[in-house]
Parts: C-alpha cells; structure tokens; sequence
C-alpha cells in the first residue's frame, strides 16, 4: 500500500482577516509622500573655509606641518624653535596623527597640530604624572605642537583644527582630550571647557621643558555636546552642527562631493572669535 506524503509547513503567517489589518492614513501619507522622487540632489549648506585641514599623510605634508610649527615658536617659545626644524620621532610614531591646515590659494601651511593617543599603550601625561581616578581605563588623547600663522587666517584656523581635533576623537572613541598650556594661552582651552586636571589648577613642570611651567587640562568629549549646547557656547554651531566640507580629516571615506556656490556660507568671522574668547587668540 502505497504511503501518504508528508505535508510541510511553510512556516508562513497565518492569514489575517482584512478588517483588522493595519490600514493606512490616507491624510498623512498624503502629507509626507512624494507623488514622483525628487530630482534635486543638491548637499547641504557648507561653511567654505580659505584653507583645508587633513592628516599629514606624505613627507610634504609633515614638512608644511613642521614649517608652520618652527614660525608659531620663533615667536611664543624663541629658546625651543631651533629643536623643531625638523619632524619630531612623535610625529610618525604608531596611533599618533598630525593636522595640517594649508591654504587653499597659496598652499601656505597656516597651521597644525600633533594627536598623540594611548590606543598603544600609556600617553605621555600617564607615563610622567599620577593622573586622577577618572582617567584610568579611558582612552586618552595628548594634544601637543599647536602652531597657527599669525593673524586673522590663523585666528579662524586654530579654531577649525579643533573642529577636526573634536570630530576625530569622536570618531576613534576618545574619552578624553588632554592639553598642556602656559598661562595665559591657557585661557583659550578653559575657555571651549576644558577643565584643570590637578587641584585648583597648579602648575607642574613638563619633563621636556622643565623651566616652563604648564597647567594640564583635560576635555570630556563624550559630555562636550551637551555642555556647549546647554551653555549656548558660541562656538556651538561652529564645531558640532557646520558641515566644513575642507575639514578633510576623512577623505579617504567620502567620494568627489561638492558645494554649489548658492549654497556655500562664508566662514565665521574672525572679529567674533576675539570677542567669544575674550581676548586675541595669537
């Protein structure tokens, strides 16, 4: 006797009775449906800036960074320029980056600045000092040779490294951002929230330049947006909600975009940076 064959389930669902299926609102798609695509693929708004800002990537590069730094010296710190003529072993080292701003007409450097991270290990503030509690098992970044060109055009562009220095970290989970200043330069961090890492602020010396007396600050970069929008930080807009398509820190995952000239806003008046930070930012 021949056998049945065995049925299978499909596993489909089981059918629903039309009246208790969910149904459209005819009124809201009508007010969020598009009868045809829209043919207008046009970028948003953009703050165009006079110069880029990327990663020195090439030995040109690095030698505009290191040109740019040597000038910055000579005039704040005359007795170390002569030691940075030449790229640092800190400027190559692994887990370490090194911003380079370049003017867009000239190809002038107008500034740079060196990220050293902890990703390989201990950075150079936890190598030399018995940091805070909160500083244990965070990944850490070491801000160091922060060089911009004297005038306006380096006013605008220390503040767009930091852009790029913020988006960066953000990018590869950096917990912390950590900076050594000579007062009064130092008023420029406090100023974005940066925050004295020792108690009421002291002063230490820097194994580097042990005769210079510095103060460590430390910026909370996963609290950094709340703080700024909370504060209504003038530079709020600035560094967390521009689109700065010359902020080319990761260019290499973005394809050829570009701006219409209709679309583009000029860059923040330098004017407003003095008066946000309230002082000349030299």
């Amino acid at each position: 006797m021949a056998s049945t064959p065995e049925q299978v389930t499909l596993g489909l669902p089981p059918q629903v009775d039309n009246e208790s299926s969910p149904q459209f609102d005819e009124a809201f798609l009508a007010s969020v449906c598009r009868s045809l695509p829209k043919t207008d693929s046009s970028p948003p708004p953009a703050v165009v800036l006079p110069f880029t800002v990327r990663i020195a990537r090439t030995e040109t590069h690095l030698s505009q960074a290191v040109r740019v730094r040597w000038q910055s010296y000579s005039r704040s710190l005359p007795h170390l320029a002569d030691s940075l003529r030449e790229p640092e072993p800190a400027d190559t080292a692994e887990h370490n980056i090194v911003l380079v701003a370049e003017d867009k007409t000239t190809g002038v450097p107008v500034g740079s600045m060196r990220i050293e991270t902890n990703f390989g290990g201990s950075h150079f503030l936890d190598r030399w000092f018995h940091l805070p509690e909160r500083f244990s098992n965070r990944t850490v970044a070491w801000v160091t040779r922060l060089a911009v060109q004297s005038g306006a055009t380096g006013r605008l562009a220390k503040l767009a490294i930091f852009k790029a220095l913020y988006r960066y970290c953000l990018a590869t989970q950096i917990d912390w951002i950590t900076v050594g200043s000579v007062p009064p330069l130092d008023r420029q961090y406090l100023r974005l929230g940066f925050q004295p890492i020792f108690p009421e602020g002291k002063l230490v010396p820097m194994p580097r330049n042990p005769k210079i007396p510095q103060r460590m600050l430390a910026f909370d970069v996963i609290q950094a947006e709340r703080m700024w929008r909370e504060q209504d930080h003038p530079f709020y807009q600035f560094i967390v909600r521009d689109y700065c398509p010359d902020i080319l820190v990761f260019s290499s995952l973005s394809g050829a975009w570009s701006t219409p000239r209709d679309r583009q806003m000029p860059p923040p008046a330098p004017k407003s940076l003095d008066d946000a930070f309230g002082f000349t930012i030299v």
